[in-house]
């Protein structure tokens, strides 16, 4: 929705904005912006994961165990944890897609919550562990 899109968003999303423009301006009024840990309802927090697109956000779903839902901060079971220093093509800020990814996956592994993707071989559900040379995802981790 930023009015200067075309001077600070890349070419290739310029379509993407002016639609993104003419149909949130619809219902404009409806729309609730969060920040970074905000709760977006019961249970469910935002967690800014910023590079693959601007303002892109996972969300950390509370329970017994916290599920994360990735969005494209990592896109691949293999390479986006064995390699998470690696850019994407499809990353529109490809230094803070990486540093997103690093951080994410570091977060995951420490606190061991399971994780969701989008891009994964179904079911997209497991967990992230830490090797010897970077992490692992681990599909289905319990």
């Amino acid at each position: 929705m930023d009015p200067e899109y075309a001077s600070t968003m890349p070419e290739a999303l310029h379509r993407f904005a002016e639609g993104s423009q003419r149909d949130l301006s619809a219902i404009r009024e409806h729309i609730v912006t969060v920040k970074q840990g905000e709760e977006v309802v019961s249970g469910i927090h935002a967690m800014a994961t910023p590079g693959h697109t601007p303002g892109h956000f996972s969300y950390a779903l509370a329970g017994p165990e916290m599920l994360v839902v990735t969005g494209d901060v990592v896109t691949n079971e293999i390479v986006s944890f064995e390699h998470p220093a690696w850019r994407f093509g499809n990353d529109t800020d490809k230094d803070a897609a990486v540093a997103s990814r690093q951080r994410f996956v570091d977060r995951a592994a420490a606190d061991r919550f399971r994780l969701l993707g989008y891009h994964f071989v179904y079911p997209g559900l497991g967990a992230v562990e830490r090797t010897a040379r970077a992490f692992r995802f681990v599909a289905n981790a319990q």
